[in-house]
This record gives structure tokens, sequence and C-alpha cells, in this order.
């Protein structure tokens, strides 16, 4: 009778996961099994910005030998409500993006201080820091959001367009956006009530390419769960709430891209 249950049980997990995995993918763009790049970039404004966006596909190329770095243009010190806390948690969520990017195979994660929410007005000094990356390291892929920010948010926005004109004077580098596909925006909840610009949706980019990340899933599962001082909003916009945080990641098998480039 024990067997039974657990047998229907195991059933109705396996088909929930099923269900929700079709749901969230979009199996009509096309599939890249081949990635030739040897040193790649990921730059994001916050810690946690890294997982959902390309967590599975650096881990995968870090796997294959890949040189990859992450690049934080903040330390997240806004990720709070109370204003107080913000000198802790910006040490906090600093230790958290490291071992985050630890998790995913990155070989150098380098955490700037230009200003959580700060990014709109400090575009000119991103774009000479930048720039000067780009010319010294030789990066021949670039990963970012892309102009959209992907729900709007300021920083998302100022870090895309920095990066952007960098990568478009830059003759080396491709550059792709992490744009999730358009079935995955229908049904999760992302916090656009803190958009500025009416208009931001018209820069979002349809994919034009996913990468199946495998086993991979397990690895950004664990750096998700590495930012623990986000637990409280981190994932809670995801469709299909009473699964867990995990379970819903585990559906997550690819990752998509724009490439602008």
């Amino acid at each position: 009778m024990f067997a039974l249950f657990l047998t229907i049980l195991l059933a109705v997990i396996v088909f929930v996961w099923i269900v929700i995995f079709i749901n969230l993918n979009d199996f009509s763009i096309k599939t890249t099994r081949d990635i030739p790049f040897k040193k790649i970039l990921v730059t994001f404004p916050h810690p946690d910005d890294e997982i959902f966006t390309c967590g599975g596909f650096i881990k995968k190329t870090a796997k294959q030998g890949a040189d990859t770095t992450l690049l934080l243009f903040t330390k997240g010190e806004k990720g709070t409500t109370d204003a107080h806390r913000e000198h802790i948690l910006r040490k906090i969520r600093t230790k958290e993006g490291k071992r985050s990017g630890k998790i995913l195979g990155y070989k150098k994660v380098i955490v700037k201080d230009f200003g959580d929410g700060l990014l709109s007005q400090k575009k000119q000094r991103m774009a000479i820091y930048f720039e000067k990356l780009l010319a010294k390291e030789n990066f021949d892929l670039v990963i970012t959001y892309d102009l959209s920010g992907l729900y709007g948010h300021e920083d998302h926005m100022a870090l895309s367009r920095v990066v952007t004109d960098a990568v478009n004077k830059h003759e080396r580098a491709k550059l792709w956006y992490a744009s999730p596909n358009r079935k995955f925006i229908s049904k999760i909840k992302l916090p656009e009530h803190m958009a500025k610009s009416p208009t931001f949706k018209k820069l979002r980019t349809a994919p034009t390419l996913k990468i199946f990340i495998g086993g991979q899933i397990t690895s950004k599962i664990k750096a998700f769960y590495a930012h623990r001082s986000q637990m409280q909003t981190l994932g809670s916009g995801r469709p299909f709430k009473p699964s867990p945080k995990w379970f819903y990641l585990s559906t997550l098998l690819f990752e998509y891209f724009y490439e602008v480039n």
C-alpha cells in the first residue's frame, strides 16, 4: 500500500514538473550546441542578477575550459527596506555574489561600488572603466541585460547602455543579451513597478538562441541559495507558486540569449 502511494506521488511530481517545463520553455527557438568562446565576461548591476540569466551556461563553459569573469557594478546595498542595514548588507551581498560566482565556476569575480540605485547618474564613469577593461582583457563574448533592463530597472538599463556602446566600439567581442523567452515572461511576475520609463517594454529583445544546460542546473540552484539575504524576494514572482523554489528552478533547463552583433 505504501509502495503504491509512493508510486502515485512520484508520478504526480513528474507530471507537474513536465507541465511547468513545457509552459516555461520555447522550443521554437534554435538550440545552440557549438560554443566557441574562450574568454567570457558576464556583467550585471547587482549580486544575484547572474543566476537566472546565464548561470548554467557559464558553469557549462567553465567546465569546458573557458576563462570566465563576473563583473558586478554595485554591492547591492539597496536590497533592503531598512536603510540602517545598508552598510551591513553591502558586505553580505558582496560575499554572496562571490560565493555564487565560485559555485558557477567563474575564474574571477569583480565587485565594483558605483552605488546601488545610482548607475543612471554614473554612466560616464562606468563607460571609462568598462572600456579600459575591454581593451585590457580582450573578451570574445560579453553578456548583460538588454536595453529594457528586463523589467525597466534603472540600474539594469543604464548598465546595458554602457556595455552596448562599449562593445560596439570593440572589434573583437560578441555581445549577447540575456533574454528570457516570451512564454516565460508572460507567466512570471516581474517587479515592473520599479520601472521609471513607461516605454521600457519596447526595448525588450526576443531570444535568437537557447542553450541546454543539463546537469549544470544543480550548480544554478546552489548559486541561487547562496544569496541568503535575498530569499524573501528572490524568486517570489515565480509562476506555479505552490512548488518550492528549487523545484521551479529545476525546470529552467534552457537559457535564452539575443545575439546583438
